[in-house]
This record gives structure tokens, sequence and C-alpha cells, in this order.
């Protein structure tokens, strides 16, 4: 790795971002520690992100990989607001307790987009796919995205 890209972490705590950059020591301005012992956030230098961290780490189908991200999240907070267990998600999903496991860790790898909207279908979601051309001036390269009412 010939440069260091600084990146968030959703979901990452201090303790796992000091971690993830104890490695590279010029991350580290001072070496100052909390009261736990851990590298103090303030001392992480950062970058700006472009909003999809699957870019941003240079995987081919970035935006794929965050569709299928927020697809999965959507899932995740599905299965928490109506509590259920993660036995019951897999019966109404029909798939196995150990893959709603890796849902609601955010594991999406192993089902394709298709899947992930076949999911939310199960759990009485409607899914629209809406299409609109993007502007020519635009310097952003098109993209993908989720909303949700």
């Amino acid at each position: 790795m010939d440069e260091l890209k600084s990146v968030i972490w959703v979901g990452a705590s201090k303790k796992e971002l000091a971690e993830t950059y104890q490695h590279n020591q010029s991350t580290f301005t001072s070496g100052k520690t909390d009261i736990a012992g851990n590298e103090s956030m303030s001392q992480l230098k950062f970058e700006k992100g472009s909003g999809n961290v699957f870019a941003d780490l240079g995987f081919p189908d970035s935006q794929q990989e965050l569709l299928k991200a927020r697809l999965t999240y959507e899932i995740y907070k599905i299965i928490e607001q109506r509590n259920l267990t993660q036995q019951e998600a897999a019966e109404i999903l029909g798939i196995s307790q150990s893959y709603v496991s890796d849902l609601k860790r955010n594991r999406s790898g192993r089902f394709s987009v298709g899947k992930l909207l076949e999911f939310l279908n199960a759990l009485d979601m409607d899914v629209e796919v809406k299409l609109k051309k993007h502007p020519a001036k635009s310097k952003e390269v098109a993209g993908i995205s989720v909303s949700t009412n």
C-alpha cells in the first residue's frame, strides 16, 4: 500500500479505529491515550470520503456494493422494528438463521441485489425502482440510491 487512505467505518468504535491505524505511526500526532489506554481519537488524521466507502477502498463494483449495503440495512431495520428473532426472520425470508445473522451484521456478500429485493418483499415491503436521466453537465458519476418513506 503506497499511500494510507483514512476511512471512517460506520459503527466502528474508537478503539477499533485506533487499532486499525496503529500500524502507521505517522497517523498519530502525539501518542496520547484516553482513560482506557486507547489512542485518542483527536490524534487521528481523517480525510473526507466520497460518500461511498466501497469506492474509497477501490472496490470494482462499488455502486453495487453500496446498494447491497443499503438494502441490507433496510432489512435489518425492519427485523429490529418488528422485534423478530433471527429464527423468525429466517422463516419469513426462507433462509437459515446463520444467514440472517450475516444480514444483521451487514454482511450482504452472499446475496445478490435481486435476492435482497426478494427479502424486502417477503417482509411485506413494496420495492419501487425509479430511473431518471443523469444531468449531462454534472461532474459526478451517475449513481444508485435507496430511499424509504
